[in-house]
């Protein structure tokens, strides 16, 4: 059984993924990004 504490973490880790998920999905789909600074932002990721 998981403490309360690890369900936790885990639980922040897991909104952590998903907001860089969606910011990843953001430079793949913004047309107002160039892709010079599209690929500069999905090296540092």
């Amino acid at each position: 059984m998981m403490s309360w504490r690890t369900t936790t973490v885990l639980g922040s880790i897991a909104t952590i993924e998903l907001m860089f998920r969606k910011f990843r999905e953001v430079i793949d789909t913004d047309d107002s990004i160039s892709p010079e600074l599209r690929l500069s932002l999905h090296a540092t990721g």
